[in-house]
């Protein structure tokens, strides 16, 4: 099995917003202020700081930087870095315009509306073609 191997070191971020904010982590919009993505506008993904030090929850997120750097679909955000700095580990991936997933079914249910059955199976294969 072929694993790819994360882009591994030093990016500097300016936050801008934050995006979401989870049980153990926080995901932030951020701009890169140096190196080669310059400017660029990038989702980076954070453990909590009451857990950043755990090393349970830190071998977990190394997973998932290394199953998300693994998946190369146009479904699935790209990994453009990752490391760690004063704050903790951190994930940095492509950032997305639009809105998310989560925010369209929270929509869509609170409204009740319903997906139309056409929408459901576009949504599924979407996922399904990009972790396949």
């Amino acid at each position: 099995m072929h694993q790819s191997d994360p882009k591994s070191g030093e990016l500097s971020f300016e936050l801008l917003a934050e995006i979401a904010v989870g049980q153990t982590a926080r995901v932030e919009l951020c701009r890169v202020v140096e190196g080669p993505l310059e400017s660029e506008l990038v989702a980076v993904k954070r453990l909590h700081p009451h857990i950043a030090d755990d090393p349970q929850f830190v071998d977990m997120f190394r997973d998932e930087v290394w199953m998300t750097a693994a998946l190369k679909h146009q479904h699935v955000v790209e990994v453009v870095g990752w490391g760690q700095d004063p704050v903790g580990p951190w994930l940095a991936v492509e950032f997305v315009r639009g809105v998310s997933l989560q925010r369209l079914m929270k929509t869509v249910f609170e409204t009740g509306e319903r997906f139309t059955e056409r929408m459901v199976v576009y949504l599924a294969r979407c996922i399904c073609d990009g972790l396949a």
